[in-house]
């Protein structure tokens, strides 16, 4: 079994041991045998340190016994467990539960991963009926290493799935606020030069979850 220990900036970009050191947030992440296991947010604030666990469980493994390692309210540790995965080509998807330091689930969702786990969809579900609160997918541009960095458009939709608006995330095309479908497509070069609307049918509707074959 092959472990290796990664350590990442708050943009999700790569860093040195000796630079995380510097830092008072940074993420850990391990992976087994090439694929990631857990992911620690190390953080610290006025009121002193604290944990966020990522932990990405598999069949064989108690959920109370990773609960009992990664919440702890003296510590200020809490975790989100992400279970019941399922593979599409290069992507997973995962059902999530966010838990308090006392393990009690505050929020939950799914996720989508692709194979270098960035997130592609990311989606609140009510606690008690499972209702959508809110959901999100993401376009990156595959020019900077950090995830965050390289988030290029966000993608927010009703509960029926249906687009509400469009995030420029970092201000690349100069909206400062979210605009909504109408808006985009007013804007020619935005929406046919930029982001070819067209050619990114799996933005236009919350469903499918996966992408259809590695281009989105």
């Amino acid at each position: 079994m092959a472990i290796v220990t990664k350590y990442l900036s708050v943009t999700l970009d790569s860093i040195t041991e000796d630079q995380r050191l510097m830092l008072d947030k940074y993420y850990e992440d391990i992976y087994i045998d090439g694929f990631l296991k857990k992911r620690t947010h190390h953080g610290n604030s006025r009121k002193g340190k604290y944990w966020i666990t990522h932990y990405f469980l598999n069949d064989s493994e108690d959920i109370n016994t990773i609960l009992d390692e990664f919440c702890d309210i003296g510590l200020k540790k809490r975790c989100i467990i992400y279970n019941n995965m399922q593979t599409n080509g290069n992507y997973t998807l995962w059902d999530w539960a966010e838990y308090s330091p006392e393990k009690v689930i505050k929020f939950k969702g799914k996720t989508v991963l692709d194979s270098n786990n960035r997130r592609f969809v990311n989606i609140y579900n009510d606690i008690n009926t499972n209702a959508i609160k809110r959901a999100h997918k993401y376009f990156y541009e595959n020019v900077y290493d950090g995830e965050l960095s390289d988030r290029l458009l966000g993608f927010s939709y009703f509960e029926n799935g249906e687009l509400e608006y469009i995030s420029d995330i970092n201000n690349r095309f100069d909206y400062v606020k979210p605009i909504d479908l109408t808006q985009f497509l007013a804007d020619t070069h935005f929406s046919q030069v930029d982001f070819p609307w067209d050619q990114h049918t799996y933005y236009h509707n919350l469903y499918p979850l996966f992408p259809e074959g590695d281009t989105v």
